[in-house]
């Protein structure tokens, strides 16, 4: 190809490389639909076609490829501007599945100190009803609302930090938060806090509830299978696990 367009009839353009190279980075941008990280793929596609049209337009006609550059930071920015899309729907339905654990942990610190305790039974999980006695359930919420030994409870609210999981055996979701509790000292009316882990448990089409909440409700034990290596120590249920894939708060 010639260097030296309009000199001639005949004469070919030559078509810049780096436009191509946007072309074709700019096609590969599709790979950021994979994964959020391979954004960079996008944005080098968009680099180089600044730069490709920097070149041509300074080559006083002896280079082509314009369209070709302007295609392929389309295409990055059309695949780069999916992804952000994608991820801010996926940011809100988690915003939206946070506030709704918040919301629940909160209810049950609000029936517990309201006296409420059929109310607050309501908010576990199947499982956990399955697992724990409801009468020593609600026996322990008179007991909280009344105030345990090293004083009693003002306050009982989540923390409001929430972690969401699924595992790839169930499709049911799960969520940790901690269970802020405030305390009023028996001895000089002072104020203290703690925190205790809250997992819970969202079946599929259904609310969340309440699954573990060991402080306070511990599992109950349970025989050792056969064969176990210290059948002396019986075994607490615990959530299900394996390739858990977490999502930060």
């Amino acid at each position: 190809m010639s260097t030296t367009a309009g000199l001639g009839v005949g004469d070919y353009v030559a078509i810049n490389a780096l436009a191509v190279a946007t072309l074709v980075v700019g096609i590969a941008s599709a790979m950021a639909l994979l994964d959020p990280i391979l954004l960079a793929v996008p944005i080098a596609a968009v680099v180089l076609g600044l730069f490709a049209i920097g070149q041509i337009r300074k080559s006083s006609g002896t280079q082509g490829g314009l369209l070709l550059a302007i295609v392929g930071m389309l295409a990055a920015l059309t695949f780069s501007g999916w992804v952000g899309a994608r991820e801010v729907v996926r940011r809100s339905a988690e915003r939206v599945e946070k506030d709704a654990v918040i919301t629940l942990v909160d209810q049950f610190g609000s029936d517990v100190l309201a006296g409420k305790a059929e109310d607050a039974w309501n908010l576990f999980s199947p499982t956990f009803h399955d697992s724990f006695n409801k009468q020593q359930f609600l026996l322990i919420c008179g007991t909280l609302k009344t105030g345990p030994v090293i004083g009693k409870i003002v306050s009982l609210k989540s923390n409001r930090f929430v972690k969401l999981e699924t595992y790839a055996d169930t499709k049911d979701e799960f969520a940790q938060t901690m269970l802020l509790v405030q305390f009023q000292s028996k001895q000089d009316n002072s104020t203290f806090n703690d925190r205790y882990d809250v997992v819970l448990r969202k079946v599929s089409g259904a609310d969340w509830k309440i699954e573990r909440l060991d402080t306070f409700f511990p599992p109950p034990k349970v025989a050792p299978p056969k064969g176990a290596t210290n059948p002396n120590t019986p075994l607490v249920p615990t959530r299900p696990g394996g390739n858990a894939q977490g999502r930060g708060v």
